[in-house]
Order: C-alpha cells, then structure tokens, then sequence
C-alpha cells in the first residue's frame, strides 16, 4: 500500500485567522464543558498521511495562539478517520489546546504489535514539529495531556508509562475512556506503575459496555498514582426522554453536532477539561474527581428531571 512522504501536508481546513495571541489566564479558562469557546475556528493539518504514523494537528484559531497546552488523543481499534471524534477535537481545540490526533494502525490488518511503536513515532513527530514550526503555536510541554478511547484508551496508559523512558514530557493528565484490549496481548501494555504520582488519572467506563471493560483495570495498575489522584467512573443509561442516553462502548463517539449528547457535555467533554484544568492551571478539579457533585451531574432533561448520575466506583 503506497504511503505519503513524511510530514506531507495533506489537508488545511481553515486558514489561520488574525495575529496571533497570548493564551488566557488560569483565571480565564472556561468551565469545564462549557460550549462558550475563546477561540471561533480550528485549523486542521494532517502529516503521513494514511500510513500507521499519521497525525494531525488541531489547531485553536479565530484568534490563532502564540502558546498553547497539547492533547494527545487516541482513536479506538478501527477508528482511524478523526471524524468520529470530530466534535470532541474541535471543542478541546477551541478551548485553547492544540490536539495531536493520533493514527497508530495503517488499516484494522495493522497487527497490534505494530501499534505501540507506531504511537510513539507518531507523538515524537507531532510534538517536534510543533517545536519546529513557528507558523504553529508554540507547545507548553509542561502541559500535555492524553485522552484515548477503547484501544486508544489502553494506549494512553501505555503512553503515560513509558513517557520518561521514550524522551517524552509527562502526560500531566490521563483518561482511558472505555478502554479494552480487545483480543490482544501484551504488546500493547506497558508497566503502569511507572505513571508517575503526580499524575491525574481518570478511567471512564459505560455501564452497558460489553466491549470496553478495562477501566479499572487501569486504574488498579496504576499503583504509583495516588487514590486521591485517580479516580474509576461509570456513565449510566437513562431513558426519561427521546433519544435515550445510552452508556455503550461507543457513547464516545459523535460525527456531528447533532450527534452530541448529555453523556458527552456532561461525561467525557467535562471529565477531561475538569482533569486537564486541574493538571495544568489546578482549577476545577471538583469535576472530575473526587466523587463530588460536580463530577457526577450529567444536566437535566428538557422537562427539568435530573439525568441519571455517573457513579464513581474507586475514589479516595
């Protein structure tokens, strides 16, 4: 199968808009899944193209940033075109991150011992780019956080433990969201006892998911982080109102933004902005760990009912 030359740029979405501008105060970041962003477009560039080492940048503009914190994001098996999480993407770029998206499988024949090498060639690539491009914000490498959904979920803990290790700054926040192995072996772990302490880590499962059943896995291996900085959440179903809130292995997923829902804005979205604002700015910690009531609101139906709360399972 051909592959494109390294670092060819196959797709500018949106061309930087305006002069480019300091990124805001720890006092300025918008609450987590606030859907009021500071930033109007995102730019997108993708690099090797559809090879097991492509990424792609999303980057915040509308105004364009000087600076900005990077989110690593990982696909699950099989979800190698971004526009399954392209909501998500958009909404963390356009709060001020630059996303790094990472695609670690050529095809779903891609054997699964390929996955992690490839991850790591892919993340190396787009954070040295980044450094090398002054076109492009420049990366706070104090603040890099990963987010990875089933398969990718998995990796993002993989990523976190051997980030010393490959060169890497710390993944300052983790969350595996649904994660699962799947029917692979070992080549896809690594010792997460090596995340560091410091680290905030968030394992989200669904309460109907058959596929991803990992979370607590991941949050029990990860023996150097302590309980007070790591917490196992599960996302509830509810059916009060049309279209029902369904908590399966692929609630994580949204093609558009008709697709988004409370599980999303009020689940993963606000999870991982609370845990990444508590990590870089240490602000708004209380909604995504803790078992507080600010973690587990998930909003209200149109008639005012409450949404069925998420449930923290493992927390200090």
């Amino acid at each position: 199968m051909n592959r494109t030359p390294l670092l060819l740029l196959a797709a500018l979405v949106i061309p930087a808009c305006g002069d480019p501008v300091a990124g805001p105060t720890p006092e300025q970041i918008p609450a987590p899944g606030s859907t009021e962003y500071p930033h109007a477009l995102v730019k997108e560039s993708v690099f090797d193209a559809g090879s097991g080492k492509e990424y792609r940048l999303y980057e915040p503009d509308g105004p364009p940033l000087l600076s900005a914190p990077v989110v690593v994001f990982l696909h699950g098996w099989g979800g190698t075109d971004p526009a399954y999480y392209r909501p998500w993407i958009d909404h963390l770029a356009r709060r001020g991150n630059v996303v790094l998206w990472i695609r670690y499988q050529e095809s779903v024949l891609t054997l699964s011992s390929e996955f992690v090498p490839n991850m790591l060639a892919a993340v190396k690539a787009g954070l040295a780019h980044l450094e090398q491009d002054a076109e492009r914000p420049k990366p706070e490498l104090d603040k890099v956080a990963v987010v990875g959904h089933s398969m990718g979920g998995i990796l993002s803990m993989t990523l976190a433990a051997r980030a010393a290790a490959e060169g890497l700054p710390p993944m300052k926040a983790v969350m595996p969201a649904n994660p699962g192995r799947g029917v692979t072996g070992p080549e896809v772990l690594a010792d997460f006892s090596q995340i560091p302490a410091s680290t905030l880590l968030l394992c989200v499962s669904g309460a109907e998911d058959s596929l991803g059943t990992d979370a607590p896995f991941c949050f029990y291996q990860a023996t150097n982080v302590p309980l007070d900085n790591k917490d196992h959440v599960t996302l509830n179903s509810d059916n009060h109102g049309t279209p029902a809130l369904v908590a399966d292995h692929f609630a994580p997923n949204c093609l558009t933004a008709a697709d988004v829902n409370a599980l999303d804005t009020n689940g993963y979205w606000k999870w991982f902005d609370g845990l990444i604002a508590a990590a870089f700015y240490r602000r708004y910690r209380e909604y995504a760990l803790g078992n507080t009531p600010e973690q587990r609101f998930m909003g209200l139906w149109p008639d005012g009912t409450p949404i069925v709360e998420a449930t923290v399972t493992d927390a200090p």
